[in-house]
């Protein structure tokens, strides 16, 4: 008997694809609500559920999903999955780390460079038939610090190219050892030696107990005057309302964030500072990316049904 699988928010047509040649019964839907999911896997059990960030995965699914086997996440974070619940129910969770690496490192770059030159300003004014050029002074990214949270896949290829622009890198990241870390960046031991030195800071680290909230009131107190911010990490890692606070006071020179602690943003102040760039957690929205997710994530689920193989489990 074939095995169902459930792939919601557009799963890539990749994985629709491969898993429909590998004899699953595919059945795609748009983005679920939680009542909505749990009537549609009572109504028509399924073996395997796929989503990306748009359907969250609760404790009542879980609960509600007699059949459940694997939910695969098609990309990184699996923050809209409850993964204890998971575990509880012995379902499988896996997702597909490296797949989207290269898509968040290109925003990142463009986000530090559209930083530095007041690009999105430039572009506003233009529009409104204005010609601020002596007004739209930026600055070079040459011999600038960048200082890094996080020095994952994404982190360390952050520092790789940021250097080909001639700035220097720090980096902290507690889960990795000095010699990894010097391969890419000069190690600091402390979020607060980032704070301190850098002129701009990139944060990619997952959003964890120990993250959430990090980059707080005290982190802003440390910072460098006219340091600029980048998270297209996990919203809930940076407190936003400290950053307007420090944007207010004018120690912090602009930020860009491409995720919130709520999405859309319920903090509705920071949509009027223009300052802020700001993009709808975007960082994995490239056609590459999702194929390259969706046919890495369809291979695992594959092997997990074919040989009982678990690749890239987070539980």
């Amino acid at each position: 008997m074939a095995t169902k699988a459930l792939l919601c928010d557009g799963v890539a047509k990749k994985a629709v694809t491969m898993l429909a040649e590998a004899g699953f019964e595919i059945e795609e839907t748009p983005a679920l609500k939680e009542n909505d999911l749990i009537d549609r896997l009572r109504a028509r059990p399924v073996e395997c559920l796929v989503v990306r960030s748009s359907t969250t995965v609760t404790q009542p699914v879980f609960v509600s999903a007699g059949g459940l086997k694997l939910v695969g996440r098609a990309g990184v974070g699996v923050d809209n999955i409850d993964v204890k619940a998971a575990t509880a129910a012995k379902v499988k969770v896996m997702n597909t780390p490296g797949g989207n690496a290269n898509a968040v490192v290109e925003l990142t770059l463009g986000f530090m460079l559209a930083l530095a030159r007041q690009i999105p300003k430039a572009d506003r004014s233009m529009k409104s038939g204005q010609w601020e050029k002596k007004t739209l002074k930026g600055i070079e990214l040459k011999g600038k610090v960048l200082g890094l949270l996080g020095v994952g896949r994404i982190g360390a290829e952050v520092a790789r190219r940021a250097k080909a622009f001639g700035m220097s890198i720090l980096g902290y990241d507690p889960y990795l050892d000095e010699k990894t870390l010097r391969s890419v960046c000069e190690p600091v031991k402390t979020p607060e030696d980032i704070y301190r030195r850098s002129d701009f800071i990139s944060i990619h680290t997952p959003l964890t107990d120990e993250t959430r909230g990090m980059v707080s009131h005290e982190a802003f107190d440390l910072m460098k005057p006219g340091v600029r911010i980048i998270n297209a990490a996990r919203g809930g890692i940076l407190d936003e309302k400290a950053l307007m606070r420090y944007l207010h006071d004018g120690k912090v020179a602009g930020a860009a964030l491409d995720v919130y602690s709520e999405e859309p943003p319920a903090y509705k102040a920071l949509l009027e500072d223009e300052r802020l760039i700001l993009t709808p957690h975007i960082g994995a929205a490239t056609g590459e990316s999702q194929d390259t997710c969706a046919e890495m994530l369809s291979s695992q689920i594959i092997e997990f049904f074919k040989s009982n193989r678990a690749i890239n489990v987070v539980n």
